[in-house]
């Protein structure tokens, strides 16, 4: 079975499009763009159908044609289309959302009459295309090297940096911790003085600062006065030392003679 169906498309926008056929083309086709922006070739089974896509450049080139058509053929033609489509138009007029699918209606008709007629694939294109694929993933892998390099840059700095505000950090928390400890203990000692303090106060109101309220306070006597004051004969007997005792009984001697 032929190529039935081509077109190029820019996201949803059908830009040109050509089939000698009839069918439900439009139909399968609609359903299919919106999940075609991110890969670049593709086939997608569709009953007796095959479609083949090729993403490059911000454009979708895709055609349609059957299980025994080979998908060389198919990614053949669809490389023709895309080299003549270039030549004609650059990629900023391609991505310009004006309509000039007409002026490359005969354009697509020619490649695909060709390629219908002539169903082997020319090995020369072929090699070129793989080529220009092959490029095409060197050139992101490419990209992809250097956008880690340089992410892989930016976290190295961050980390740098980060590290050096988390030594001032470390600084800073130990020398806010040593300010807190002295605070801590001088408002410590401050409230144990308070609490002293107040308790002097309070058991010097209760207990008169002499404390004479809160134990027996007896006056002292002078010995002058003690020694002038009568007491008995009993309170001398039961006081008496042996010297006192010797004394007295020389005394009593003395008396009785």
């Amino acid at each position: 079975m032929p190529i039935l169906y081509g077109l190029i498309a820019k996201g949803d926008k059908i830009m040109a499009e050509f089939t000698a056929h009839s069918g439900n083309f439009q139909q399968i086709i609609a359903s299919l763009l919106p999940k075609l922006q991110q890969n670049r070739r593709r086939s997608y089974q569709n009953a007796e159908l095959v479609v083949h896509t090729y993403c490059t450049d911000g454009l979708i080139f895709l055609c349609l044609s059957g299980q025994d058509t080979k998908t060389e053929v198919a990614y053949s033609f669809l490389e023709t289309i895309k080299d003549r489509f270039f030549k004609k138009y650059s990629v900023e007029q391609a991505n310009n959302p004006s309509p000039f699918g007409i002026s490359f209606v005969d354009e697509m008709k020619a490649t695909m009459e060709d390629f219908n007629n002539n169903p082997e694939p020319d090995k020369a294109k072929m090699a070129i295309s793989q080529l220009s694929e092959l490029k095409n993933i060197v050139a992101d892998n490419l990209n992809k090297v250097l956008d880690r390099d340089i992410k892989i840059n930016v976290v190295l700095a961050k980390s740098a940096a980060m590290k050096g505000v988390s030594v001032t950090y470390k600084k800073t928390a130990a020398v806010y911790k040593s300010t807190m400890m002295k605070r801590y203990l001088c408002c410590g000692a401050a409230l144990c003085l308070v609490v002293c303090i107040a308790v002097w106060l309070i058991v010097s109101l209760i207990c008169d600062f002499n404390f004479c309220k809160c134990r027996t306070c007896q006056p002292k006597q002078s010995t002058a006065f003690l020694i002038n004051l009568p007491v008995s004969y009993t309170h001398l007997r039961a006081h008496e030392t042996r010297e006192d005792l010797v004394c007295r009984l020389l005394l009593e001697k003395k008396n009785f003679q």
